[in-house]
């Protein structure tokens, strides 16, 4: 129907397979030949012929006149010959003959194959009321006889139940006891008008349209399966499943079951990989279960995640990023990994307790640093200074840190290096007192002016062997400077640098302490690692007298007089004489061991000559003499003396003894008594 409800227009309504057109057919040539088509027609002029030939069509034809249900058959049309009243079967439209057999229609107008309507009154489809009185809406009757509702009959003679015959056993009339119409008269048949074919539809592109029941098939589908798919998803969002995930990881935490929380936590983030709270959760059960190694895996992992978030994701998620890094502690054990962690966190979050543990971190790694690295050390204080300038652990290591820097240069005599420390940290160490140091530096540099002339000195004149002028030099201010500035009981210097390992010449000062005095003396020879070794010559003036001095030359090792060598005395007399005495043997660590040759030159105009002896030491030791000299008077030397050698000279004898008991030996000075 056109929009004007044109009764004699036509819609040719599309050809598509499945499709259905409808034609209120008034002077309607064809109908639709596509296969499945529907094609309903008011069939007004239309011959028999005039169906739809396609296979699987339907063709419904209404009349133009509505007609009352029970009208007249059309004259001419064949009469039963049972004249008995019977109700009409079940189904089948009211007003139809009574007497047929069920399932047989009569061969007049009512006489259409079954399932098809005839042309007249009766020719409306079953189900479907005419366009007349009779055409109200489906399950809608009019208002007249028949216009009772579908289901309920009118209050006139049609209103008996249908089915029900009334009591005298005949049916009343259907018009309201009125006579029947005389029925119309059969129309001639229309010729009918040749089939003009349809030509296919064809798209823009000449190619034939495809038929639209698929797409309609799709749209219904996809409308079911969106309607489901929303019903589902209403259930099953990502949100809720990953919500219904966390709880599940949640309990098992509460009950201990790790394993199952580290399967919800993973499948949670399997759902949403930027969470940090199922992250946490994953690296608290995983640490948890014993899965350090898993877990640092997934902490480096999520840090990738998490410093890809946006400035308002990370604002969001604060808390829950502190607490993520807060699990480095737990992951690291090494401090550098601490710290970048940390560092991290809090270039991220600015959380003050990030940067605690921050600090924290920088002066852990500051403290395992050896002072050797004391840049790199100083630099870590400074590090955990510049988050919290007041913290007490970074200012009191490093400190700690700078003295001891400063006391292992002046130790090592580096005092230029000392003087760059200060001047490179003296504006940002304001709590540590360099001003002592740069006072010591002072005195320090004073001291190794002092060192250097004396030693100097000492090479010079004890490599030519030139004693006298040795006298010169002990005694000194120099050499009293630098013995009362010495750390320890020596001093050692090398033109080309000494230090503990030292191997080569050098020249050294040592302090000494025996029964009968105590001093220091001078050493001039070689060293080995850092130790006298090798040949050496021993100065040390004799206090009390004017020219007085001992010189010891021989062989040295583990820094004492080892194998063979000479000592040489010269003293002064009671006549101002001098006397010199020289004793030559074999010495164990300073003192003899084997024969001894003995030998004094004495000036003195009384006693002088040249006396020469021997005796025989073991380890300082020396055995009395006496009895071996039975012609020699001893009786000037009482019994607690030992004497251990007889001088001679033209018969004159001249001989020597020590006190028995004493800690003295028979040895070089200061290595004996």
């Amino acid at each position: 129907m056109d929009e004007n409800k044109n009764p004699e227009s036509r819609y040719d309504v599309d050809e598509e397979e499945g499709a259905t057109t409808v034609l209120r057919a008034m002077d309607a040539e064809t109908d639709d030949e596509e296969e499945g088509a529907t094609t309903v027609l008011r069939a007004e002029d239309m011959t028999p012929e005039d169906d739809d030939d396609t296979e699987g069509a339907t063709t419904v034809l209404t009349g133009p006149e509505p007609a009352m249900m029970g009208a007249a058959p059309a004259p001419g049309a064949p009469q039963f010959e049972d004249k008995t009243q019977m109700l009409p079967p079940q189904g089948a439209p009211m007003g139809m003959p009574m007497g047929m057999p069920m399932g047989q229609m009569p061969n007049g107008p009512m006489g259409a194959p079954m399932g098809q309507m005839p042309n007249g009154p009766m020719g409306a489809p079953m189900g479907q009321m005419p366009n007349g009185p009779m055409g109200a809406p489906m399950g809608q009757m009019q208002n007249g006889p028949m216009g009772a509702p579908m289901g309920q009959m009118p209050n006139g003679s049609m209103g008996a139940p249908m089915g029900m015959m009334p009591n005298n056993g005949q049916m009343p009339p259907m018009n309201g006891g009125k006579p029947p119409k005389a029925p119309k008269p059969p129309k001639a048949p229309k010729e009918k008008k040749p089939k003009v074919p349809k030509q296919p539809k064809v798209n823009k592109d000449g190619s034939p349209k495809k038929k639209k029941t698929g797409l309609i098939v799709a749209i219904c589908v996809v409308v079911v399966l969106a309607l489901g798919a929303g019903a589902y998803f209403l259930f099953f969002t990502p949100e809720k499943r990953y919500e219904r995930k966390m709880d599940v990881a949640e309990k098992a935490m509460t009950d201990s079951n790790y394993e199952e929380a580290v399967t919800a936590y993973e499948a949670a983030l399997g759902i949403f990989d930027d969470r940090v709270p199922a992250m946490n959760g994953l690296l608290s059960a995983q640490i948890s279960a014993g899965e350090s190694d898993g877990a640092r895996e997934n902490f480096t992992e999520f840090r990738t995640t998490i410093t890809g978030f946006d400035a308002d994701k990370v604002t969001e998620n604060s808390e829950d990023i502190v607490a993520f890094y807060e699990y480095a502690d737990d992951l690291y054990s090494d401090t550098d990994s601490l710290i970048d962690a940390y560092k991290e966190g809090y270039n991220l979050t600015n959380d003050n307790g990030l940067k605690k543990n921050l600090v924290t971190a920088y002066v852990d790694r500051a403290d395992a640093m050896d002072n050797s690295d004391y840049e790199n050390k100083i630099a870590a204080y400074g590090d955990a200074l510049d988050l919290d300038s007041t913290n007490e652990s970074a200012l009191s290591g490093r400190k700690a840190c700078a003295y001891d820097v400063l006391d292992d240069m002046m130790d090592a005599q580096q005092y230029d290096q000392a003087e760059s420390f200060i001047n490179t940290y003296a504006d940002s160490m304001s709590d540590v007192d360099f001003s002592s140091y740069t006072e010591k530096i002072e005195s320090e540099r004073a001291l190794m002016t002092a060192r250097h002339d004396l030693m100097e000195q000492v090479i010079s004149l004890m490599s030519a062997s030139d004693y006298a002028g040795m006298m010169d030099v002990d005694g000194s201010d120099n050499a009293s400077t630098v013995v009362a500035n010495m750390d320890g009981d020596s001093y050692v210097y090398a033109t080309d640098g000494y230090d503990s390992s030292y191997t080569g010449k050098a020249a050294g000062v040592y302090t000494y302490s025996t029964l009968l005095s105590s001093g220091y003396y001078f050493y001039y020879g070689d060293y080995e690692n850092g130790v006298r070794s090798g040949q050496g010559t021993m100065f040390v003036k004799m206090d009390g007298y004017n020219q007085a001095y001992l010189v010891y030359e021989g062989a040295w090792s583990n820094d004492k007089p080892n194998g063979a060598g000479t000592e040489t005395s010269v003293n002064e007399d009671a006549g101002d004489e001098l006397v010199t005495v020289t004793r030559s043997g074999n010495l164990v660590d300073g003192l003899f061991d084997g024969e001894v040759t003995v030998s004094l030159v004495s000036n003195d105009e009384e006693y002088g000559g040249t006396y020469t002896g021997t005796f025989t030491a073991s380890n300082g030791d020396a055995p009395d003499i006496r009895e071996n000299y039975p012609d020699l008077d001893f009786s000037d030397v009482s019994e607690d003396k030992t004497v251990y050698v007889v001088l001679e000279c033209d018969g004159s004898p001249m001989y020597w003894h020590f006190s028995k008991g004493s800690a003295a030996k028979l040895g070089i000075h200061t290595f004996g008594n």
